[in-house]
């Protein structure tokens, strides 16, 4: 059996491709203000990726930098400012916040029709990256119904709005904790494992059964010299052999989570076209 490892920057380039040719025929200018907090060096490598995905449709980013000493009051008060800016058509706040931030009272400030990423209310079905993961599993027609589901990874916006997601496709997930005591003896039934805990190599190739469909969206940062690298929850190397799609970190659902981010981004410009 040889497995599909999805090329998630493949895709992404196809969905940006059509984004582009919408922005040109509509002829709409989409704006994206992203609100960044502290110095947290992946956060950057992100911003950067979600920056030149929206430029190279034909939006503008801007990105409002500030120090981990900025109080909730100050952010509340810059977000209702871009709120009310007509030429803004989406807002972001980069994840994660500092701790003396909290990020539920944040989100909450962004605008329905503004709130490209759609965190304003967690778990949320359609949060950028619970979108992404449908869209690899319809692309690859991999069927959810009937299908022993596994979500691994409570967190409220990966695994709860996945899990929430794939009920809406049908689906009948299994929502587990990371740290669940008999993990093992779940993760070896799933037809379906989607994982999101940021744990490396949480899930190895004896934890799962034959042809099994991987989706990996947890990521670990860390610095190898002078470069930072990612890994996801799934040991590749020990897993790879046993699954019939699999979705690598980095290069898989990451780089389609941007797209879709910048998608919305565009719909909400349509929609404030519109009217």
């Amino acid at each position: 059996m040889k497995t599909l490892v999805v090329n998630g920057h493949a895709i992404k380039t196809e969905i940006l491709a059509r984004l582009k040719e919408e922005v040109r025929e509509c002829q709409i200018k989409p704006v994206l203000a992203v609100i960044f907090v502290g110095k947290d060096e992946a956060s950057k490598v992100y911003i950067n990726e979600k920056k030149m995905a929206a430029e190279e449709v034909g939006a503008k980013v801007r990105v409002y930098h500030f120090p981990e000493t900025v109080s909730e009051t100050e952010l509340i008060s810059i977000i209702h400012t871009l709120s009310h800016d007509q030429e803004i058509s989406g807002i972001l706040v980069q994840l994660p916040l500092p701790k003396n931030l909290r990020t539920e009272v944040i989100l909450r400030n962004i605008p329905l029709e503004k709130d490209v990423d759609h965190l304003r209310v967690l778990p949320n079905p359609h949060t950028a990256v619970a979108e992404a993961v449908l869209e690899v599993l319809d692309r690859f027609q991999v069927s959810l119904e009937g299908q022993k589901i596994v979500v691994v990874g409570k967190g409220l916006l990966g695994g709860q709005s996945i899990a929430l997601a794939l009920k809406e496709g049908g689906g009948k997930p299994i929502l587990l904790d990371g740290r669940e005591k008999d993990l093992s003896s779940y993760t070896k039934e799933a037809d379906v494992l989607i994982t999101s805990t940021g744990v490396r190599d949480l899930i190895t190739g004896e934890m799962v059964k034959e042809e099994v469909v991987i989706v990996d969206i947890g990521t670990t940062a860390y610095k190898e010299g002078d470069w930072l690298k990612t890994r996801g929850d799934v040991n590749r190397q020990s897993v790879l052999p046993k699954a019939r799609l699999f979705t690598p970190v980095p290069g898989g659902v990451g780089p389609i989570t941007v797209a879709v981010l910048v998608q919305n981004l565009v719909r909400a410009a349509q929609e404030k076209k519109r009217a």
